[in-house]
């Protein structure tokens, strides 16, 4: 039976540090909060922030959520990296009466009423909203090794920059988490994307798109919104990642764009860029080329180092003069030509490593 509906609410700024843009964020979310409660939410794991202007701050680290039952696993990057919805959790423990919780990464803006969304949310009974995927699933980058714990047929997506709970909803997710925490038949574990709107799906719940609720504009992983072009997106209802400027350039760089593309004046890029003072890039520049150098040398090492592991392998195999197909007592695959040295260490200069981003 559905609860008794109410439009009491929490909204709540997700962060992992403190300093002036990311305050400026706080105040733009407080602002159209209207009936609501706003909360910031910090995770401190990589030390305190500091002071908080904000009378209603919640505080935490990685060792907490463990504390509280949760899985310690994560399949790549670090445990909030690929599991965002635990700081939810959290947040659920210590403020449980609300009926709707609203969660905002501090680089995600709503430019709109709060309130507005939620009563729209009461009234159509509505238990989830966030974006699902634009992708089929099974093109997601990630889905692949999801198919580990999630049939395809029922694996869903989602970007959840921006989340609407119903509190059923929430508790429900908890109690998936910490029951997946105990079953030893998990063998791989799900990121957030995967598992919050593959869950609510299966619960039975009610979802909605983030979409049905305003318009998106530069709503997505990627590009960056640079935090000065907000005037321009004033019809937009929902804004990420929105960045200053230094927070800008470093994504810019980590979506590791092909090298070329930082000197043609035309590619996206340098246009990127230049929404910004050059003085604040040039000087990384070197620091990137140094970065993406060493770590192509390094994959290239490591396909040649297995390479030769093969062809001992193979020689152990193959008895000492024994003929094969050609009159070589090797193969042909493991008579490596000077050529292909040449194109192994060439390619070096000319092959991108591509990004893999948490979508793909």
């Amino acid at each position: 039976m559905m609860p008794v509906l109410s439009d009491r609410f929490a909204v709540v700024f997700k962060t992992y540090a403190w300093d002036e843009f990311v305050e400026r964020q706080a105040h733009r979310l407080e602002d159209v909060t209207g009936s609501g409660d706003f909360f910031v939410s910090i995770d401190e794991t990589n030390g305190a922030v500091g002071p908080v202007a904000f009378p209603n701050v919640t505080r935490f680290t990685n060792a907490d959520l463990v504390r509280s039952g949760l899985a310690n696993r994560f399949e790549k990057g670090s445990l909030l990296w690929w599991n965002p919805d635990y700081a939810h959790y959290q947040f659920l423990a210590e403020h449980g009466d609300y009926d709707y919780y609203v969660f905002i990464e501090y680089d995600a803006l709503i430019q709109g009423s709060i309130a507005d969304l939620i009563a729209r949310v009461v009234r159509e009974r509505v238990d989830f909203v966030a974006l699902p995927f634009r992708i089929p699933v099974e093109e997601w980058f990630w889905s692949k090794t999801h198919r580990q714990t999630y049939p395809i047929d029922e694996m869903r997506g989602s970007l959840n920059c921006i989340t609407v709970f119903s509190r059923r909803a929430l508790m429900k997710m908890r109690q998936r988490r910490m029951e997946m925490s105990t079953d030893q038949k998990v063998r791989y574990w799900p990121m957030s994307e995967a598992f919050l709107l593959t869950e609510i799906a299966r619960a039975g719940y009610a979802h909605r798109s983030l979409e049905e609720f305003g318009t998106l504009g530069a709503y997505d992983w990627f590009p960056p919104t640079l935090e000065e072009d907000l005037p321009h997106h004033a019809g937009s209802t929902f804004l990420h990642p929105v960045l200053d400027p230094r927070r800008y350039i470093e994504t810019i760089l980590k979506s590791n764009p092909p090298l070329l593309s930082f000197v043609l004046p035309w590619s996206d890029t340098r246009r990127q860029l230049n929404r910004v003072d050059s003085e604040r890039y040039l000087h990384l520049l070197p620091k990137e080329f140094r970065r993406r150098s060493r770590g192509a040398l390094k994959a290239r090492l490591g396909k040649l180092k297995l390479w030769l592991l093969n062809v001992a392998r193979l020689e152990q195999a193959v008895p000492t003069g024994s003929p094969v197909a050609g009159g070589s007592s090797r193969p042909a695959w493991i008579r490596w030509p000077r050529s292909g040295l040449v194109r192994l260490f060439g390619s070096l200069a000319r092959s991108p490593i591509h990004w893999k981003s948490r979508v793909g």
